[in-house]
């Protein structure tokens, strides 16, 4: 009951209440009408007012809210540009008035909003949406410092008038699907963010939310990146490979991690999350119930008519997120209490055949007296009438428009093909679209059943765009862009069944025939084409089965990834087998039908449905009927195909109990190793190998192997053979028990098995407090050595090695070594093993304080350590600087030379070297220079590194400016720089002009070209050789030694023997252009290139049979090729040589082959010039 003062309250405001009644705002959602009508309805009935007509109210409504508040929205159905017009007007400074913002599917993610200081729930969030829940609540909710005191103005207003903080889980949920669902939107947020990974530690809660919830995900799912053989053991597989496939888009999974590191991390994570939740979320909340009886509620959603009281219903089911367009004519509607709340239910008319009658499944609750008929009052609707009377009178135009608020779709408005409804309207559709194939190349039997298509109608035709699915559509035209899943309606016409799964009628389908989509019922389904249930594949397999000795494939042979194509010809199958899905789409298109037969066959093998349930006793004797050979759980031998822990202690016992026979302990056996068992007589026999490729190249690609030494591996460090779970006491016992030499982590010894970077520390201490004993520094060490390490009573000993190569020619490919060179080249960068994280502050200094060298990035000096163009850019100034003191300028560097630079008081010093070698004679091995020739090299002609990219610009003005002479591949000179056959064809060409007989040039002359006005001056330089002392020596050595000689001869002593290079071969063409040019040819390389082109022609390889094609003449070897394509024979034998009639006489072909040689040449070398 109201006390006096709230009745004195209301009475006071009556002319405000009366007016909510009327309340027009931009753009209102419709259930601020049900919620207005409701609060007058029941104050003015409690207070026994007289209800204003509409005419006052509007004119009171006027002169009350004019210039009264500011209204944006940002709707789901607007467009792009008109949401962020919305969003920018909201955004602008106050002018004093109130801002309201009406969001609809907007602002879930993305944007922050700033200064809002509440948000009123009009819409119901699901039981799952906690997500939604927090994004929306945290519009109106902003971080501040610790300690800060809140004003009244800085506490949030939430209006919660649809009971969200009672309807939705607020609770963590770790289900995968939930976290997908979670991952699917930070990286909306990501993409909205231009990239921008979520901070844990931001003051926008929002980022933040997403930061910690990235992190858990991160630390929940990379175990299963790390190894995913463990997805195998999980039952959302498919719902984490998608985790897993997303996080890579984000390189979420990018770091190295062990699995206590991540466990401890996760459960980190998830407290984290949990606690910033828990203390984002303290609502005081505070309720009052309108409504207290059903009867309240009828007479609340119907204060004038009929109409009135089914609009209101409407409103309050789009606004629980029904769709009310697709309400059916029998659809009944239900109000539901709970726990004093009310809820409205579409209760749907469910039928079933049975018996030749069709029966109502939900009789009970469909009959019930209290529910309404909502769907005859939207039918009469759609119709433009009043009420499901059929002499109703038309719906008057205020009642279509507030129809049109609620987004209702009247029949008038629908064009059947722009939005087929109706199996009658996808009829029209798929006629449009099969009527259009020609122009689209789409014909409707291909369509997919992800496809999607977009249509617009220009000028009274109808325009179909295909897209492969719903994101690739709103890629190109954006979220709002209606789409229609045409792909999966024909897949339910194809197979007789109309969208929600139910039979086609006979008319139906005839109807569907006659548009040309070809319709198979299930009656009508060929059940070894298209095979579904466990009978169809036993019909597969047996067919396969009996097709064994046409295809040469056997059921018990066919691998898991393996498919199969059936075509059926004549009532007859024809089977074609391919490798994976891939191989059969390469050679068949992406549209071709196959089946997943290895996937079946690897389940029915196990005993198992593909659904991993165990088959029954008659479902295995009917696969063994037809051949397959299966062996359930009971029947395994866990030695042969160990599953879990307690068969892999089996197996080990049986090895170990076999290493005198076979002369290999278990514990030697290394990570790579796999074994081959065979079991003859009730007793087993081992066959190991280094690696599965050894295994397979002797036994092929089907035999049966055990990567054993994965799983002693595991086992030895205290893991599952999975690696991810530690072993229980008692496991370790039993691997003890059988001779396996098990060290957990607490066991471990972190100085002969480091893992993390304080064992590197300890490790490198302790390699340099034996410095006088191994001589070795640990600065001394290079990149590639590696240190095996012993201990003897307590004491380490070190023994390095230059490579793992030269350690395991001294110790066997098992030897356990460590890559210390690597480890010590991150260190001294900063960085930490894996040179992808910097390393803190005070691991440098514990680095240090180990004798360790270490220069951060920081540090770097840039010319004694040049890493970048720019660091080289300074060095190249620094040498010329010196250039006077040297004598060298840096343009005059060969590719080979380098640099010593040494650092004193500042100042720099530079000792050149003509190679690597000659600086480590001087200065040892582990002397540090830079190969500043092939530098400059690469500079020259404008590139970056023998990488090939361009420098800019920019970059080639900077090294100019230096002297550094830079020519471009644009600006090269292709007669004083010759890189191409025709580069050379050209300076041949210009030596020819220049009176120098291009033929007599020997192989050791070489030449310096000169630019000059008019072209170019050649000199030759011989080589001269004069006896001394006994020996002969090159008598012009300067000379001939010149930086601007070219070695002519070598590359014109090339083409005389028909090479561009030692290993390229000149084409006929190219052979031609020199010969036109007046270029001689060594004797024989004419008719030789012809037969080399011949041979490329025909696949015979040149270097095998090279002795056969130099002493065979052209014509003979072209006739003896066409004479044996023409037999069906093949020209080469199985190691690629030439067969034996290459080389046999006239005779010998007469007596092997029934035709003499003359004949083939007369018969076969046609068209062919003879010499």
């Amino acid at each position: 009951m109201l006390s006096t003062e709230d009745k004195d309250f209301l009475n006071k405001e009556q002319d405000n209440i009366m007016l909510l009644d009327m309340v027009k705002i931009k753009h209102k959602p419709a259930v601020l009408n049900t919620f207005n009508s409701t609060i007058v309805s029941v104050i003015a009935r409690h207070q026994d007012w007289e209800k204003l007509d509409k005419k006052t109210l509007k004119i009171r409504m006027e002169a009350k809210t004019s210039n009264m508040v500011d209204t944006n929205s940002l709707l789901s159905y607007y467009s792009n540009s008109k949401n962020k017009y919305e969003l920018a007007e909201f955004n602008k400074e106050t002018n004093g008035k109130p801002k309201l913002l009406f969001v609809m599917d907007k602002l879930n993610e993305g944007a922050h909003l700033k200064g809002v200081k509440g948000i009123v729930w009009l819409r119901p969030l699901s039981v799952d949406s906690r997500i939604l829940f927090y994004q929306q609540l945290g519009r109106c909710i902003h971080s501040y410092p610790d300690g800060h005191i809140f004003t009244e103005e800085e506490r949030p207003i939430v209006m919660d008038l649809v009971n969200n903080i009672n309807t939705v889980n607020l609770k963590r949920n770790q289900s995968p699907i939930n976290d997908l669902e979670d991952l699917k939107t930070i990286i909306a947020w990501i993409n909205d963010n231009g990239g921008k990974l979520p901070n844990k530690n931001s003051n926008i809660l929002e980022e933040k939310n997403y930061g910690l919830k990235l992190d858990v995900i991160l630390y929940r799912y990379i175990k299963y990146f790390n190894n995913q053989e463990e997805l195998n053991s999980v039952k959302n597989k498919k719902v984490i490979e998608e985790i897993l496939r997303l996080g890579s888009l984000i390189d979420l999974w990018n770091i190295k991690i062990d699995e206590p590191t991540r466990q401890r991390k996760e459960k980190e994570s998830e407290r984290d999350e949990e606690k910033f939740l828990q203390g984002f979320l303290q609502v005081e909340s505070s309720f009052r119930d309108f409504v207290d009886s059903k009867e309240e509620i009828d007479e609340l959603a119907s204060p004038e008519s009929t109409f009135d009281k089914i609009f209101n219903y409407l409103t309050i089911l789009k606004n629980q997120g029904v769709d009310i367009n697709s309400i059916s004519k029998c659809d009944k509607l239900k109000v539901i209490k709970t726990d004093g709340n009310y809820f409205l239910q579409i209760i749907k008319n469910k039928r079933k055949k049975g018996n030749g009658k069709t029966v109502i499944i939900n009789e009970e609750e469909y009959k019930e007296p209290s529910l309404i008929w909502i769907g005859s009052y939207v039918y009469a609707f759609r119709q433009g009438k009043n009420n499901k009377d059929s002499k109703s009178p038309d719906l008057e135009a205020d009642q279509i428009s507030r129809l049109k608020t609620l987004n209702f779709i009247f029949d008038w408005e629908v064009d059947p093909i722009l939005n087929p409804r109706s199996f009658e309207d996808y009829i029209l559709l798929l006629k449009e679209m099969q009527n259009s194939k020609d122009k689209t190349g789409y014909d409707i039997n291909n369509i997919k059943f992800l496809e999607v298509v977009r249509i617009s109608k220009i000028n009274g035709e109808y325009e179909f765009e295909y897209f492969a699915n719903r994101e690739e559509a709103r890629k190109k035209y954006g979220e709002d862009e209606e789409i229609i899943g045409i792909g999966r309606i024909i897949n339910c016409f194809k197979r007789g069944k109309n969208i929600n799964e139910k039979d086609l009628t006979a008319e139906q389908i005839n109807e569907l025939r006659n548009t040309g989509l070809m319709v198979v019922t299930e009656k009508e389904r060929d059940h070894i084409m298209m095979p579904k249930n466990f009978d169809d594949y036993v019909k597969v397999l047996q067919a396969l089965q009996n097709a064994k000795d046409k295809t040469g494939c056997d059921i018990n042979n066919i691998k898991f990834l393996e498919v199969v194509r059936i075509i059926k010809i004549n009532d007859e199958y024809e089977f074609e087998y391919f490798a994976n899905r891939e191989e059969a789409r390469k050679k068949h298109g992406e549209d071709v039908e196959i089946i997943g037969v290895g996937d079946v066959i690897y389940w029915f093998k196990k005993g198992k449905s593909r659904s991993g349930k165990d088959l029954t006793v008659e479902q295995i004797n009917w696969l063994r009927d037809i051949g397959l050979m299966v062996v359930t759980e009971k029947e395994r031998d866990p030695i042969m195909k160990p599953q879990n822990f307690e068969d892999y202690v089996l197996l080990l016992k049986e090895m170990q109990n076999s290493k005198d026979k076979i002369d290999r302990d278990i514990n030697d056996i290394n990570k790579r190793k796999v074994v081959r068992i065979t079991k003859i007589n009730d007793g087993y026999e081992f066959e190991y190998f280094a690696n599965k490729e050894e295994a397979r190249k002797k036994y092929g690609e089907d035999e049966e192997i055990i990567g054993i030494g994965v799983v002693i591996n595991y086992f030895k460090r205290g893991k599952s053979s999975s690696g991810q779970k530690d072993l229980t006491t008692e496991q370790i016992k039993q691997l003890r028990d059988i001779g396996l030499m098990v060290v957990t982590e607490k066991e471990r010894d972190s100085i002969m098995k480091p893992k993390y970077f304080e064992d590197y520390v300890l490790l490198l201490k302790e390699m340099q407090n034996t410095k006088d004993k191994t001589s070795r520094d640990i600065n001394s060490i290079k990149f590639s050595e590696v240190v095996k390490i012993t201990k003897i009573n307590d004491d380490y000993e070190f023994e390095y090695f230059a490579n793992r190569e030269e350690a395991r020619k001294k110790y066997g490919n098992d030897v356990e070594i460590i890559g210390i060179g690597l480890i010590i080249y991150c260190f001294k960068r900063g960085k930490s093993s894996s040179g992808k994280k910097d390393l803190t502050v005070e691991q440098i200094k514990q680095l240090r304080d180990t004798g360790l060298m270490v220069v951060t990035e920081n540090e770097r000096d840039p010319l004694i350590e040049p890493k970048s163009f720019d660091d080289y850019l300074l060095l190249l100034k620094e040498m010329k600087k010196f250039r006077d003191k040297t004598g060298r300028d840096i343009n005059d560097f060969k590719p080979k030379e380098v640099v010593k630079i040494t650092k004193i008081n500042d100042e720099y010093e530079f000792e050149y070297f003509a190679n690597s070698e000659e600086a480590r004679k001087k200065y040892g091995e582990d002397v540090e220079i830079i190969g500043i020739g092939l530098i400059i090299y690469w500079l020259k002609k404008g590139k970056l590194s023998n990488r090939g990219r361009d420098l800019t610009v920019e970059q080639i003005e900077g090294l100019r400016d230096i002297g550094l002479r830079v020519v471009t591949e644009k600006e090269r000179d292709t007669i004083m720089e010759p890189k191409s056959f025709e580069d050379y064809v050209e300076l041949l060409k210009e030596l020819q002009e220049n009176k120098i007989d291009i033929n007599v040039i020997k192989v050791t002359d070489k030449i310096r070209i000169i630019k000059n006005d008019i072209g170019y001056d050649f000199q030759i330089v011989h080589k001269s050789k004069v006896m001394v002392n006994g020996k002969t020596t090159i008598a012009n050595k300067e000379a001939y030694f010149q930086n601007d000689l070219m070695a002519i001869g070598i590359k014109i002593n090339h083409l005389r023997k028909g090479k561009y290079s030692d290993k390229t071969y000149l084409t006929i063409d190219q052979m031609k252009i020199l010969l036109s040019i007046g270029f001689k040819f060594n004797k024989g390389i004419e008719d030789k290139i012809y037969k080399q082109e011949i041979c490329k022609n025909h696949n015979i390889d040149l270097k095998i049979n090279d002795k056969i094609i130099e002493r065979i003449s052209k014509i003979e070897l072209i006739s003896k090729i066409n004479f044996l394509e023409a037999s069906n024979l093949e020209l080469v034998d199985n190691a690629g040589k030439l067969i034996d009639i290459f080389s046999m006489s006239s005779i010998d072909i007469q007596d092997n082959y029934g035709i003499s040689l003359e004949s083939i040449i007369n018969t076969y070398g046609k068209g062919e010039t003879r010499k």
